[in-house]
C-alpha cells in the first residue's frame, strides 16, 4: 500500500482530481439544448421554445393542462388533431433524408392509437420517419420507424417496437422517448418509458436509401392528414434533437416532468 501511495503522490494532484472526477460523474445527465421544443401551451399557434424558429400551427382552438400537473397541454379532439411547422420547414427535422442520430422526448395522456411526432409523406407509401403510440403492430406499445420509399413494415425500413405486454394504457400519462445513432440499423435505436429504457423487438432492419418524407413534422396525427393515426386527449412538452441522448439524460428529461 505504501508503494501505491508513493505512486500516486508523484501524479499531478489536478490530473489526479479530474480521473476521480470523471470516474464519479459517468454519463453527463444534462440533456443539450434541443432543436426544436414545444410545450404545447397556444390554442392556434405554439411557439418554437428552442429559439431556432420551428413554431407550430395548430388545427383547432383547444389548449389545457396535463392530467396530474400544472404544464400546458394541447387537448385533442374532433375539432383538434394536430400540430404541424410550416411546409417551408422540412428540410432541418427531415431526419430521415440522410443517415443522422437524432432523439425525441414527449409525454402524452391518449385515449387512442396514433402518431406522436412524425414527418411521414402519406402520399409517398408512408416514406419517412415516425414515433407511435400504438397501432403498428399492437396497442398499448410504443414504436419508432424509418421508412424509405419501398413502403412501412417491409423492405427498406426500420421497425422497432417496445415490448413490455402492453403495458402503455389508454387514458394514463407516460414520458415516451427514443434514440437513433444513425447507423441504417436498428440495433442503433433506444426506446424509453417513464425515462428508463424499455425491452424492444425487432421487426425490420433492412433500410436501403433515403427514409426522406417530404411533410412538415408533425404532432399527434400523421402529417398531411389530421384524421390518420390520430392521438386523442393530452399531448405536452414535445422535443426534438439531431443528436442521440444517453440513457441518463432521457431520465433527466422524465424525472423534471413536463414543462
Amino acid at each position: 500500500m505504501i508503494i501505491h501511495q508513493n505512486k500516486y503522490r508523484r501524479m499531478n494532484p489536478a490530473l489526479i482530481q479530474q480521473v476521480i472526477g470523471y470516474k464519479k460523474s459517468g454519463p453527463n445527465p444534462t440533456p443539450p439544448a434541443p432543436l426544436a421544443w414545444w410545450e404545447l401551451n397556444g390554442a392556434g399557434s405554439v411557439t418554437d421554445l428552442s429559439g431556432n424558429g420551428y413554431n407550430l400551427t395548430g388545427n383547432g382552438s383547444s389548449s389545457g393542462t396535463f392530467p396530474g400537473t400544472s404544464a400546458p397541454a394541447a387537448v385533442y379532439n374532433l375539432s383538434l388533431r394536430m400540430y404541424q411547422v410550416s411546409q417551408g420547414q422540412v428540410t432541418a427535422l427531415d431526419f430521415g433524408a440522410s443517415p443522422q442520430p437524432f432523439s425525441v422526448s414527449s409525454w402524452i395522456n391518449s385515449g387512442t392509437d396514433g402518431c406522436v411526432v412524425n414527418n411521414l409523406d402519406s402520399n409517398a407509401n408512408y416514406q419517412g420517419w415516425t414515433m407511435y403510440y400504438g397501432i403498428y403492430p399492437v396497442s398499448h406499445e410504443m414504436t419508432l420507424q424509418l421508412n424509405s420509399n419501398s413502403g412501412k413494415g417491409g423492405s427498406g425500413s426500420i421497425t422497432v417496437r417496445t415490448n413490455t405486454g402492453g403495458s402503455l394504457a389508454y387514458n394514463e400519462s407516460w414520458h415516451l422517448a427514443l434514440t437513433y445513432d444513425g447507423s441504417n440499423h436498428a440495433a442503433g435505436v433506444k426506446l424509453y418509458i417513464n425515462g428508463a429504457l424499455a425491452p424492444m423487438t425487432v421487426f425490420s432492419d433492412n433500410l436501403v436509401g433515403s427514409a426522406s418524407g417530404d411533410q412538415p413534422v408533425s404532432l399527434g396525427a400523421i402529417a398531411n392528414n389530421q384524421y390518420t393515426f390520430a392521438l386523442t386527449n393530452y399531448q405536452s412538452d414535445t422535443r426534438l434533437w439531431n443528436v442521440a441522448l444517453n440513457s441518463a439524460q432521457i431520465a433527466t428529461l422524465y424525472t423534471a416532468g413536463p414543462q
